[in-house]
């Protein structure tokens, strides 16, 4: 499985007193801010260019400015 869609989803399924989705991607969202993404990288097969670890680094908490992320990094 991937290891950053693994550190994300671990996160939110920790959250306890989470009441909606904001909450759950908030927790893993941080939780891909605060992890060594270089180590998740070298536990992915495939290659991670340092542009989507830059991607990953900046996911945002709110989970409204998501669709604004993506246009920003993946949308050329």
């Amino acid at each position: 499985m991937d290891p950053f869609v693994t550190c994300y989803l671990t996160a939110a399924a920790q959250v306890e007193d989470a009441e909606d989705f904001d909450d759950r991607h908030r927790a893993g969202a941080a939780a891909l801010r605060d992890a060594d993404l270089e180590q998740l990288a070298a536990c992915d097969p495939r290659f991670v260019p340092q542009r989507v670890l830059t991607a990953i680094s900046a996911i945002p908490l709110a989970a409204d400015e998501i669709e604004a992320w993506y246009e920003a990094y993946f949308e050329d």
